[in-house]
């Protein structure tokens, strides 16, 4: 008979369980309005305003919502949580002054009796960066640069006049770089006049620019004379003294110069290696010293540079020829001379950057300066990554879009401030490889811009 009652006892709050409703969990709802925002205070941005209240004492509120409308007269609605007491609204592109109206929301649903508030916004940014635009002539083109502090997102037009005067479109560039500038190019150096227009995203214009500008004539600095001979060659290779400045020593694969300007632009490579047993042995150099990785080119006459574009060697498997993906080009008529009497390592000091590592081999030993850098001119700094993102080869990493983009060869921009200054000779400095090599796998080369006469 106990057991009988423990059982009973035991089996009954189940029992009671499977004969009650279970309802569905969730918040409770009421019809309440939240109180609403006060004592708003206004901070008026360029392009906008950032506004500030106090929050009602609700335990359910949610948020707040602010009802706005900007030059296109559509009501538009910005949200705040209620962990923040401000709220910011861009995208206006005017001066005058626009009502706000505000709500505070709670999780019923709720909104409070709206609040209004006036705003001023300060000068649109697209109006900031339009003071900032300057605009110069450039190798087959117009060359523009301007700052853009908020780093908004804007698109820049340029329209080009046809022969009835008709401002035609030509091509837009978008960015939301800090510090941008970007070129067009494809026009005769003839007289052009043009057009300029700055837009955001919320379509407010800047006012327009117009110019007249006859662009540089730019030709192809071909690497052959016209009987079709090389002309370029590597800076101190004949004579020997490429060791003394960290070039290199050795072309692999029987490829040379001539491979570098045969007009194929994928094809057979000139694989140019670094380390050679002028210094040691490539296999036993030391990861630290396989990059920077140095190349001088004697372009036998002087020429002002605007471009130049790179075609990475056909291998197989596609894209797996090492080639440069971070590197510098720099440019002088003055070389400093090799001292040969000094020996090798004490002009490395001078030509390289490569340290000291604690060995004593003289190579290693180095504990370069590239003091050579303050002789010579910048003419950019450079980063290549591939449409999917990578740049260090691995097997089974090329994509489709990466194959084309092989294929199609990667051009490279001269900082505009030096496209008027004529070099002879230029200097590739490699500071990594796609797989961290001192050697690369050049298809072709091509450079644009003008002979000096």
């Amino acid at each position: 008979m106990k057991k009988l009652i423990v059982i009973l006892i035991i089996a009954m709050p189940f029992m009671m369980w499977q004969c009650t409703e279970v309802k569905e969990w969730k918040d409770a709802k009421d019809n309440i309005a939240p109180g609403p925002v006060s004592n708003l205070q206004v901070e008026n941005l360029n392009g906008g305003a950032k506004i500030t209240y106090i929050l009602p004492d609700d335990d359910d509120l949610l948020g707040v919502k602010a009802v706005y409308s900007l030059n296109d007269d559509v009501l538009r609605s910005a949200y705040a949580s209620a962990l923040n007491d401000s709220i910011v609204l861009d995208g206006y592109g005017n001066t005058e002054e626009h009502i706000v109206t505000l709500f505070t929301l709670d999780k019923s649903g709720n909104e409070s009796v709206p609040v209004s508030v006036a705003i001023n916004p300060l000068k649109p940014p697209v109006e900031l960066i339009r003071q900032s635009l300057e605009v110069q002539k450039s190798f087959g083109g117009i060359y523009l640069k301007w700052n853009n502090a908020m780093k908004k997102e804007i698109a820049i037009t340029l329209y080009a006049a046809d022969s009835t005067g008709y401002m035609q479109y030509y091509d837009t560039y978008y960015s939301n770089a800090e510090a941008g500038a970007t070129s067009f190019r494809g026009f005769e150096s003839v007289s052009h006049d043009f057009r300029i227009e700055i837009r955001d995203r919320w379509n407010n214009y800047a006012s327009p620019l117009d110019t007249a500008i006859i662009p540089m004539k730019e030709q192809n600095i071909f690497g052959r004379d016209e009987n079709n001979q090389v002309i370029w060659s590597f800076y101190g290779m004949a004579d020997g003294t490429a060791a003394y400045r960290g070039d290199q020593t050795r072309i692999n694969s029987g490829n040379n110069m001539s491979t570098l300007t045969d007009g194929t632009l994928y094809g057979s490579y000139c694989q140019i290696v670094n380390f050679s047993d002028n210094y040691i042995p490539t296999s036993q150099v030391p990861q630290e010293l396989f990059c920077p990785y140095y190349l001088t080119f004697d372009m036998d006459k002087k020429a002002s540079y605007s471009r130049f574009k790179l075609w990475q060697g056909n291998r197989s498997p596609i894209g797996s020829a090492i080639f440069p993906i971070v590197f510098s080009l720099w440019g002088t008529n003055d070389p400093k001379p090799v001292d040969v009497s000094a020996g090798v390592v004490a002009n490395l000091v001078y030509w390289t950057g490569w340290p000291k590592i604690g060995s004593t081999d003289r190579f290693v030993t180095v504990g370069g300066t590239d003091e050579w850098m303050n002789d010579w001119e910048k003419l950019g700094e450079y980063r290549l990554v591939y449409p999917s993102g990578w740049n260090k080869y691995v097997a089974g990493i090329v994509t489709a879009a990466d194959e084309e983009f092989i294929r199609e060869g990667f051009e490279f921009e001269i900082d505009m401030d030096k496209t008027d200054k004529p070099f002879r000779y230029l200097r590739f400095k490699v500071e990594d490889t796609t797989n961290s090599q001192g050697q690369i796998m050049v298809s072709e080369i091509r450079f644009w811009g003008n002979f000096v006469e």
